[in-house]
């Protein structure tokens, strides 16, 4: 699929910012899938992270191992945004979702975080 049209695909989505936008699109070029792929959702929850995400991210799992390693230098919203990726991703990573949710409260986060639980269900 183009990045065009991955673009057009992923417009309704909710963003925190164009930012958001470009290391989402950079991510789905980078492991060359889709949004019906089952790795859509987590990926769209990680790239609210950051661009630092991006070196953890391959088209063979995300090494979210590292991530976590490396999100304790990050901050509290960017970990737990990974920390929800790592809850929607499929095996599930263990998550403590109170905890997380509470991390993000009153965060430009919370609503792509509530956006995308309601994606891994749907989608």
């Amino acid at each position: 699929m183009a990045r065009h049209s991955l673009a057009d695909e992923v417009k309704w989505l909710r963003f925190r910012s164009q930012s958001h936008l470009r290391v989402l699109l950079s991510l789905l070029a980078k492991t060359n899938i889709d949004t019906a792929d089952d790795r859509f959702v987590p990926l769209y929850a990680l790239s609210a992270a950051g661009a630092h995400t991006e070196q953890y991210v391959t088209k063979e799992p995300i090494d979210f191992d590292g991530l976590i390693r490396a999100s304790a230098k990050m901050g509290p919203e960017v970990n737990a945004m990974i920390r929800l990726a790592g809850a929607l991703s499929d095996p599930p990573r263990p998550a403590d979702l109170t905890e997380t949710f509470a991390c993000l409260a009153n965060t430009p986060s919370f609503e792509v975080a509530v956006h995308a639980l309601r994606l891994r269900w749907e989608l």
